[in-house]
């Protein structure tokens, strides 16, 4: 089969109707957690379905066992992918975020110097001369640099790049038995140190912290069932996490 002409010019509208029609009966039939089956789209990083996600997935087996998740990483269509209804919830940095929708702010991260334990360099206060001489692994996602990468750049920071991976996950399995280091979500740090054996130091320079930001759809600010969500990211996001 194929569309018509007609069919072709429609489209948009008819497809824009269907996304309104659903935010509406959504919206409008209340939310009960301990009952709903509701189906929450996210997209969202690696690094914050470990730190923030995989808690949630804790909270929702005991207060709402029916409600289901999916989970996207964001790319560059994820702020369309929103406009267009396809996603619930967008969890990003602030540059990459539509002006076209509301957004609130999540929680404020700071990075640091994550080693192994075995790393002599772990073992003393760490200078800018040996953070600069020493390996390290960082991330490049589609190939950009992720946000630390761009502040250090733009500090003028120049290190010894060994390794690049195209996600925050991979980066603490990577330092175990190395004397590699890497600036790492100090969230993520607290979450997989204990795990990989793995110490944190304060970065040699200062820099600024990264701000993580929620984005939903601007015909969802009445969503019950949303405002519910975005509630428990706001309360696990204030909580202390790791060692």
């Amino acid at each position: 089969m194929v569309a018509t002409p007609k069919a072709q010019e429609i489209e948009p509208s008819v497809a824009a109707a269907i996304r309104n029609l659903r935010t509406l009966m959504s919206s409008g039939a209340g939310f009960d957690p301990a009952t709903s089956r509701r189906r929450f789209r996210i997209a969202a990083s690696d690094y914050i379905v470990t730190v923030l996600i995989a808690p949630l997935l804790e909270i929702l087996e005991h207060e709402a066992a029916g409600v289901q998740i999916d989970i996207f990483m964001p790319d560059a269509a994820a702020a369309e992918r929103l406009a267009n209804g396809d996603i619930d919830l967008l969890i990003t940095l602030e540059q990459f975020l539509s002006p076209a929708h509301p957004r609130e702010p999540l929680f404020a991260e700071r990075h640091v110097v994550v080693g192994w334990s075995g790393n002599p360099v772990m073992q003393r206060p760490l200078t800018m001369a040996t953070f600069l001489e020493s390996r390290h692994i960082a991330v490049q996602i589609a190939g950009n640099d992720a946000f630390i990468e761009t502040i250090l750049r733009e500090a003028g920071v120049e290190r010894r790049i060994e390794v690049r991976v195209p996600s925050f996950i991979q980066v603490p399995w990577l330092l175990p038995g190395t004397r590699r280091l890497a600036m790492m979500h100090e969230r993520l740090a607290r979450v997989m140190g204990p795990r990989l054996s793995l110490l944190r130091v304060e970065p040699p320079i200062d820099l600024p912290a990264m701000t993580e930001m929620m984005q939903f759809h601007a015909t969802r600010a009445n969503d019950a069932g949303l405002a519910w969500l975005k509630r428990k990211l706001v309360t696990l996001a204030a909580q202390p996490q790791g060692a």
